[in-house]
């Protein structure tokens, strides 16, 4: 099963940004949600940001991620 996460963006180059989720980095394309910035939350999924979610909605996201892989 494949799930999108919610990461953290900690900076920006051009289309990708350096993220952070579950105590990992990662580099996320973000074409698809060309207004993030630095400080927002995204949901990604193969490298690629497809939604920007709230940061009370990402820590529930988290939440229930961490109870289905347990």
């Amino acid at each position: 099963m494949c799930l999108a996460t919610p990461m953290k963006i900690l900076s920006r180059d051009g289309s990708w940004c350096q993220v952070e989720g579950a105590g990992h980095e990662h580099r996320v394309n973000v074409d698809l949600v060309p207004d993030v910035k630095p400080g927002d939350f995204v949901i990604a999924h193969a490298d690629l940001a497809i939604g920007v979610v709230e940061p009370e909605e990402a820590l529930e996201i988290e939440k229930v991620n961490a109870k289905l892989n347990h």
